[in-house]
């Protein structure tokens, strides 16, 4: 049985483990907005202070609102999105909350997962399957720079660059809903 594997966010390191140990059960592989190893340093918050915002949820929730923060997810600050983007980040924004029940897993995320993916130790030659790297121009998390050789490292790779977006790729939803079905079409 093979598996077609849509990943987002932390869940990318996973993704890429699974298609590396088992080539054969992974037939196409998608990574948006990915958290791949970088030349240089991550803007991540440290974890003690990813601990901190996990038990203070109200403080967390104002750091949605952060001009810096905003940036960084969505591609440009408050004043200068539409208010369709801006409505779009809050929504995205709307389902972290209540942050309880994963408490424990975005402070491993953040602690664990991260640590893994940028200390670069999955052994991504053994990819066989087709992948598709999504991310935005300009992107902090993943650099234009570190996508490009990240995918020259895989067997079989295709980035879509989009022009605007940011972290989480406001403004994308129709471009991504057609890029990421056209990919795993094509393996059928």
């Amino acid at each position: 049985m093979t598996t077609e594997i849509t990943q987002v966010e932390t869940l990318i390191d996973i993704a890429l483990q699974l298609a590396a140990d088992h080539p054969r059960r992974v037939r196409r592989l998608v990574l948006e907005s990915p958290l791949l190893p970088l030349a240089g340093r991550a803007p991540l918050p440290p974890v003690p202070a990813v601990r901190v915002l996990a038990r203070a949820q109200f403080l967390l929730w104002l750091t949605t609102k952060v001009p810096a923060v905003v940036k960084l997810a969505a591609g440009a600050p408050p004043a200068q999105l539409a208010k369709d983007d801006a409505d779009e980040l809050n929504a995205i924004n709307a389902t972290m909350f209540p942050l309880a029940p994963r408490r424990a897993g975005t402070v491993h995320d953040r602690a664990t997962v991260a640590r893994h993916a940028l200390a670069d130790r999955i052994p991504v030659s053994g990819i066989t399957a087709p992948v598709l790297i999504i991310n935005a121009a300009h992107a902090l998390l993943a650099p234009h720079d570190d996508v490009e050789r990240f995918s020259a490292r895989l067997s079989d790779a295709r980035t879509l660059e989009l022009d605007h977006g940011g972290h989480v790729l406001i403004g994308n939803v129709e471009t991504l809903r057609r890029a990421v079905i056209d990919f795993l079409d094509a393996g059928r």
